[in-house]
């Protein structure tokens, strides 16, 4: 009777993507004292009832925070290696002036990663724009099952005479990982 073994040179490599997943959680958060967003907790669905806030002319607002995706391990499983993230934000603005000024991942410690933050102008009427987070810091499992795992929004208005309302109905995340599979051999 034989026993199963690992074989080294027989491990492989599989990418696997998850579902797009909806913030569970949704909150404004100071941004150097700046204007707050409205009913941030509207992120949370698809469904046209939006958070907002009037960016002031030539400035940007406060932290509009996404939270809690639910993820499991049914989606990502433990030990696994995030490659990307990509976040999916339905959002438009009450002038075509309207940009992001910053986009964060964020974990429990805060803030991490690059500023994915686009310079293309928001659209005047509701829109999904995909975002592809490639962060410098190593991922886990971990980080995503975390309710604090999320995403963070300030915008601008970069017109010189008016202020304009900024406009999200919801904040999505999906994840590219990476997980080991191993292959065995049965030994006799």
């Amino acid at each position: 009777m034989g026993i199963a073994q690992r074989n080294s040179s027989e491990d492989a490599m599989s990418v696997e993507v998850t579902g797009w997943k909806l913030a569970g959680t949704g909150a404004t958060a100071d941004r150097d004292g700046k204007t707050e967003w409205t009913n941030p907790g509207n992120v949370t669905a698809k469904d046209a009832t939006y958070a907002t806030v009037s960016a002031p002319k030539g400035d940007y607002v406060d932290w509009l925070r996404a939270t809690n995706f639910g993820f499991t391990t049914a989606d990502i499983p433990v030990g696994s290696t995030i490659i990307n993230i990509d976040i999916l934000i339905r959002q438009y603005a009450s002038g075509a002036d309207a940009y992001d000024s910053a986009l964060y991942l964020r974990r429990t410690a805060g803030q991490f990663g690059s500023n994915y933050a686009s310079a293309v102008v928001w659209p005047t009427s509701a829109a999904d724009r995909v975002y592809e987070a490639l962060s410098s810091e190593i991922l886990t499992s971990a980080d995503l099952l975390s309710s604090d795992f999320g995403v963070d929004l300030s915008g601008q208005s970069a017109s010189s005479t008016a202020s304009r309302t900024l406009y999200v109905d919801s904040v999505e995340i999906r994840a590219r990982y990476v997980k080991r599979a191993y292959m065995f051999s049965l030994m006799e």
